[in-house]
């Protein structure tokens, strides 16, 4: 299971590697994942920023710049 919630999450565990880990890690992508499984670790990832951003934003910045930082990844461009 490697630290999953359920058996078949393996695309939230891929999208919080990718996102968090990405940078110490830059041959993630060559472990077989395939364009569906990115498709859907980006969807969670997105989902999950676009929940952090309105709640944190005068509470936290931190991770406020996170949700932001995010989506600008996911959507390609800076988020605001």
């Amino acid at each position: 299971m490697g630290g999953r919630m359920h058996v078949d999450e393996a695309d939230i565990d891929e999208a919080l590697v990718r996102r968090l880990l990405t940078a110490q890690f830059p041959r993630w992508a060559e472990l077989g994942a395939d364009d569906a499984m990115w498709a859907r670790g980006r969807g969670r990832a997105l989902s999950m920023a676009l929940i952090q951003l309105p709640y944190y934003k005068d509470t936290n910045p931190a991770m406020a710049a996170n949700a932001r930082h995010v989506i600008g990844e996911v959507l390609g461009g800076p988020a605001r």
